[in-house]
Formats: C-alpha cells, structure tokens, sequence
C-alpha cells in the first residue's frame, strides 16, 4: 500500500458509494426537470444504497471497529468477526 495508515476502504464502503452516487444523481435530475418521481426514485436509490452497505458489513465485507492488521488493509480483506 502507497499510504502508511489504514483508511477503512472495504467492499461494503465502495459498494455503498457507488450506489449512492447513481441515487443522488437521479436526485439531481429531478431537482433539475421538477420531476416528483425522479425525486422519490432517486430518494429509494440512497436508502437501497445504506441498506446494501449495511448488509455487507453485516456479511464481513465491512470495516471492523479499531484499527486493522496492516496484512487486512486491502479493500477486498474480510472482516473475520463479522
């Protein structure tokens, strides 16, 4: 790794981002065409985007609590007490 500290990036962390970019850009197009329906499916798309996160942290895919073994740093690195 080119950084020296561990900055929590996981599977569950990207994942999680990248569907709440594509919702809070459904959102943006709604606010820019007025579009009730735009806004509400942009709106689901960002709870889809909490609860998928949530549920792979819950399956080990997440962060532990503290501080990680340097050899647990990669974003594709379990958490084994998940």
């Amino acid at each position: 790794s080119a950084h020296p500290y561990d900055h929590g990036h996981t599977v569950a962390g990207w994942t999680g981002c990248g569907i709440a970019v594509t919702g809070t850009a459904v959102l943006g197009a709604g606010i820019c065409t007025g579009s009730g329906p735009l806004l509400v499916a942009g709106a689901v798309v960002v709870v889809v985007a909490l609860l998928v996160t949530w549920a792979l942290h819950l399956a080990g895919w997440g962060k532990p609590s503290g501080p990680r073994p340097r050899e647990q740093w990669d974003w594709r690195a379990r958490d084994t007490g998940a």
